[in-house]
């Protein structure tokens, strides 16, 4: 898709029931754009036989600020995500919280190929679950820091994965 924001994902790590993917975000336009940072359950994994999407799972939803931010002409920003593939996650422990070692979200990976892709979207119908803003809190936002709304569709690459039943992984 042609688009104003480019989004490359690629595998960084892998070990039994985790991977690390890492998601580009670069600001392709010729003016300074406010974004929305990416989310990890914004990656959908598609069983390539069957065109299934892959269910993400949590136990605990949280409400946080809002997270974006300005990619002027050129820029580009790499936030790096730890996927869990699993059930959903228990309540976590005073342990796990403090060590940071609790994964709010999860999703469910059956042995097969799958066909990993990002999808960041804003429009005039553009909601954030965690901070309730809307387009008009994107736009003071945007006028605030000199720049202009992106308010377009843009998808990743897509990367091919390999998960099997006995916990190990591998790219294509």
């Amino acid at each position: 898709m042609n688009s104003e924001v480019n989004l490359n994902i690629r595998l960084v790590d892998q070990s039994e029931g985790l991977y690390l993917l890492a998601l580009t975000v670069r600001n392709d336009s010729a003016s300074r754009l406010l974004i929305p940072w990416p989310e990890i359950i914004g990656f959908r994994f598609l069983r390539a036989d069957d065109l299934q999407e892959a269910e993400w799972g949590t136990c605990v939803l949280e409400h946080t600020s809002w997270g974006g931010g300005v990619l002027t002409p050129g820029e580009a920003k790499e936030f790096v995500f730890r996927i869990v593939v699993g059930d959903a996650p228990e309540e976590p422990t005073d342990d796990e919280l403090i060590s940071g070692r609790w994964d709010l979200w999860c999703v469910d990976l059956r042995p097969g190929v799958y066909v990993v892709s990002y999808r960041l979207n804003v429009d005039v119908e553009y909601f954030d679950p965690d901070s309730h803003y809307r387009l008009p809190q994107l736009q003071r936002e945007a006028e605030a820091h000199s720049a202009k709304v992106w308010l377009r569709e843009a998808i990743s690459n897509e990367l091919r994965l390999v998960h099997t039943a006995n916990g190990q992984h591998a790219d294509e």
